[in-house]
């Protein structure tokens, strides 16, 4: 049985309270020993890099350090609303006419 060491940076310092793909229930500050083979980082308001990370192969370290960065508002965020009515596109159009810099596209399906 092999262990593997993972840690995750945000800048030179361990990002907290960091949850794992793989090991539900979860949270880290710091390196975390397993056995699994893969591991991928989550935490709301980041991105990792390496997202996904496989200790597999002869040449795979045993310690494996991901890097965290924080989104930015402005890196394009995008929903999807599924609408079934008019009334309720008007709705949704009153609650987002006061955000600045929304963009709604609409498609409409014929016969619906």
């Amino acid at each position: 049985m092999s262990f593997y060491h993972a840690d995750v940076q945000f800048g030179n310092q361990p990002l907290r309270d960091v949850k794992w793909q793989e090991l539900p229930g979860v949270k880290s500050c710091g390196p975390v020993v397993t056995t699994l083979y893969k591991l991928s980082p989550k935490k709301r308001g980041y991105w990792f890099s390496p997202d996904i990370f496989s200790f597999s192969g002869s040449m795979a370290p045993r310690f494996k350090v991901f890097q965290a960065y924080a989104y930015d508002i402005k890196e394009g965020l995008r929903y999807t609303f599924r609408l079934r009515s008019r009334q309720q596109t008007e709705s949704l159009l009153m609650i987002t006419g006061s955000i600045r810099m929304f963009v709604l596209w609409m498609t409409r399906s014929e016969g619906k």
